[in-house]
């Protein structure tokens, strides 16, 4: 049994200043981080915020595809923000050790 509380996924997409704001809800591991490399990819020009809270579970795919949108953006020069992070989300970004490398947003 799972250690932590299932939450459906889903992703958002809603206008944000200067871009558009994907809103994540659920487990970001192996079996959702396609979609949300898909959903980065279908965003139309200007910053891409991610809403992190509502995300209970995230491993090494879900970092990896933050990563990969991160990449695709600043190679469009575009910038990806993370605002709004769960705990599971913060503690991964901090035992990667990759915090310095990313837009933060508010915590």
């Amino acid at each position: 049994m799972s250690e932590h509380s299932y939450t459906p996924w889903s992703i958002e997409t809603h206008p944000a200043d200067g871009g558009t704001c994907l809103t994540l809800r659920g487990e970001l591991d192996a079996a959702t981080a396609m979609q949300l490399r898909d959903h980065v990819v279908a965003t139309d020009g200007g910053e891409v915020h991610l809403d992190l809270a509502g995300i209970t579970f995230m491993d090494s795919s879900g970092l990896a595809a933050i990563l990969e949108a991160h990449r695709r953006l600043a190679d469009d020069h575009r910038r990806l923000v993370l605002g709004a992070r769960s705990t599971a989300v913060q503690r991964v970004l901090d035992l990667s050790g990759v915090t310095a490398h990313l837009d933060l947003g508010s915590s």
